[in-house]
């Protein structure tokens, strides 16, 4: 059998370069290959001054966030279970590099808009799949860094078993009040099903 020369070329990178995805890496490891746009797991958007990106977030990082050091094989087995449940997306905006929270001078829209991050975002978030199903919000989380950190972030939690058999899910986002406007980021189910796993041991 004779094997075009290019398609030997791409094979030989592939096994030279990581055309596969590890199984194990590290923490630190785990959180460069989710940023690793090659890896399907980050988008990023402009809406005017406006930078907004989305992250697919793997369980093994809440798992690592929570064990603080630990490395107990049973706690590392509770917690997986725990946030296992879920599929989780976090959501960044950012303007010039600095939390787009604290933007406005106006202080009655700055605290409408915190209101609105830190209790309504349900309202305005949902995942729609490959099969036209709709998945709303199981929850949300607006950590408040009070302008001191580089974006202002909401984590949001989607229920697992209503996405497994789904080619892609499309995070739909409507305007909420900051300017982002109606934005969509779709994501192919199975780039996520081979996110390596953090090695605690």
């Amino acid at each position: 059998m004779n094997i075009p020369m290019k398609l030997v070329v791409i094979m030989v990178g592939c096994f030279l370069y990581g055309c596969y995805s590890p199984t194990y890496l590290s923490e630190a490891e785990l959180q460069r290959y989710v940023r690793d746009a090659d890896h399907g797991l980050r988008q990023k958007k402009q809406a005017n001054e406006l930078q907004i990106t989305l992250q697919y977030r793997p369980t093994d990082l809440l798992v690592a966030q929570e064990l603080n050091g630990s490395t107990s094989s049973a706690k590392v087995d509770s917690l997986r279970q725990k946030y296992g449940q879920y599929a989780y997306f976090v959501l960044s905006l950012s303007a010039d590099k600095q939390d787009a929270l604290y933007r406005s001078a106006n202080y009655a829209r700055f605290s409408e808009q915190l209101q609105t991050l830190a209790f309504r975002m349900g309202k305005y978030t949902q995942l729609v799949t490959s099969e036209e199903d709709t998945i709303p919000v199981s929850d949300f989380v607006f950590p408040r860094l009070y302008g001191y950190g580089s974006s202002t972030d909401v984590l949001f939690a989607f229920a697992r078993e209503e996405l497994a058999e789904d080619a892609w899910v499309q995070f739909d986002l409507q305007e909420f009040g900051m300017g982002t406007g109606s934005q969509k980021f779709r994501f192919r189910t199975e780039d996520w099903k081979k996110t390596p796993q953090i090695q605690f041991h």
